[in-house]
């Protein structure tokens, strides 16, 4: 063409300008090449071959530089075909031919990709009214999920609500209104609401503010807490109550009531038990059996230590009562009884095999009295010597004590007169050395009878 040619009137006539490479409809300017003034009804879409927007479709004014869109893409079928949108001459989304979106970049390694320079990656909002909305954001510090304005954070599982992280930081689960900082709702679970294995700790409990972390109980009907506390280290765990010690155990095992490590320690050497009851209060220890009337108590203060029974006090060693004192203040040993309600009170005494025994001196304690024959006292052998020690198991063995020791053998003595000999469970045990002495002073007298006629001579 070598002029300008119209088609219809200028408003809605077509227009081919002199050059003919540019067509308008609505317009004697086009500036591309279709320029239209007015809607455009494509019944099999529209596109451009324009090699700097790689083919696509583009909506607004090329010609202002930046203000337009432009969707385009690359082929219809093989692995680098996509679809993009671009938004002030830049892309903004990308769909690939594997059906990732990618927005904010042109390679999305997942069905929906999204990267953002700013720390808020996306927004969901339901009703701008009420400002609820779910941010997603992410640093270097890691990523946040966060909720705008004063609402819940609510984790759901099969349309059923899980967990809740209300506004003010409270962490509810099975609980949609949590009153503290966590609460948990649940029926009793066998399993546990901690649960570990390869005997790790299932709930650890550290507070960076000092070396003392504290777990609280309390009912809701309480006003006081009731701590557990252990401290640096694993040290001690201790036991408060009313904000005050209770109970303690150190890391060496001892289980101290009433009192703290400065209170001391529950005994030293070789004897060291486990359990000190410390305080400044009478300290005690109370024993009561549910199904009967029978109790008992431990006590101790700044004065006495005494173990009270409302019966008897019975000790026993292998099972076996060895000693009782009953409510009346009689001592058994044994099967014998020894108080008060002997006529005469008796003399206890240690036998050489350490059991306890008595003496009672008085006519109407005894019977079946008969002279001493003293003869087999002359074939007694006595010796001195050392007692061996024993080991942790009872044993004998070849240490023995310094002091220097005078006696009888009681294998010996068994032999010659086995009435002052001890046996325990028919195990012959030792000497019975008070019986010596009735037979020492027989055998003094009839010495001295014997002296006299010597001299009558």
């Amino acid at each position: 063409m070598s002029k300008n040619t119209q088609l219809g009137n200028l408003v809605n006539g077509v227009f081919v300008n002199a050059a003919g490479n540019s067509v308008g409809m609505g317009t004697q300017t086009p500036r591309a090449s279709l320029d239209v003034t007015g809607n455009i009804h494509a019944r099999q879409g529209c596109w451009t071959t324009d090699e700097s927007l790689n083919g696509g479709f583009l909506i607004g004014d090329l010609a202002t530089g930046t203000a337009y869109t432009y969707i385009g893409g690359v082929g219809s079928t093989g692995a680098a075909s996509y679809l993009s949108l671009s938004t002030n001459a830049g892309e903004k989304m990308r769909i690939t031919s594997a059906g990732n979106v990618g927005i904010g970049t042109s390679s999305p390694s997942a069905p929906l990709h999204v990267f953002s320079s700013s720390s808020v990656t996306a927004v969901f909002t339901r009703d701008l009214t009420t400002d609820v909305s779910l941010r997603i954001l992410s640093d270097n510090s890691g990523a946040i999920l966060d909720t705008q304005g004063v609402h819940s954070l609510r984790f759901q599982t099969s349309d059923t609500e899980r967990m809740r992280i209300t506004s003010a930081g409270k962490v509810g689960i099975n609980n949609n209104a949590p009153t503290a900082k966590f609460e948990v709702l649940s029926g009793y679970d066998p399993a546990g609401f901690f649960k570990c294995t390869n005997n790790e700790v299932p709930l650890s409990v550290i507070n960076t503010e000092n070396a003392v972390a504290s777990i609280g109980f309390r009912g809701s009907t309480s006003s006081n807490e009731y701590n557990v506390r252990c401290g640096a280290n694993g040290e001690n765990l201790v036991l408060y109550t009313n904000n005050s010690e209770r109970m303690r155990i150190n890391s060496d095992g001892t289980l101290i009531l009433g009192g703290t490590s400065s209170s001391g320690t529950a005994g030293t050497g070789t004897g060291r038990g486990n359990l000190l009851l410390a305080g400044s209060i009478s300290n005690t220890i109370s024993f009561n059996n549910n199904s009967t009337s029978v109790n008992g108590t431990i006590y101790s203060d700044s004065a006495e230590m005494a173990i009270i029974s409302n019966t008897f006090l019975e000790f026993r060693t292998a099972g076996i009562p060895r000693m009782r004192i009953f409510s009346s203040g009689n001592v058994r040993f044994s099967s014998q009884v020894y108080g008060n309600t002997v006529a005469s009170p008796r003399t206890l005494f240690i036998a050489s095999d350490g059991e306890l025994g008595g003496i009672s001196s008085i006519r109407e304690s005894k019977t079946n009295i008969k002279a001493i024959d003293s003869n087999w006292l002359m074939q007694l052998n006595p010796v001195s010597f050392n007692y061996r020690k024993k080991d942790n198991d009872g044993i004998y063995t070849n240490e023995y004590f310094d002091e220097l020791f005078y006696g009888l053998i009681a294998e010996e003595t068994e032999l010659i007169n086995k009435e002052i000999c001890t046996y325990t469970d028919g195990k012959l045990v030792g000497i019975e050395y008070s019986k010596l002495v009735p037979v020492l002073v027989k055998a003094i007298q009839e010495l001295k009878a014997e002296i006299e006629i010597l001299k009558q001579k």
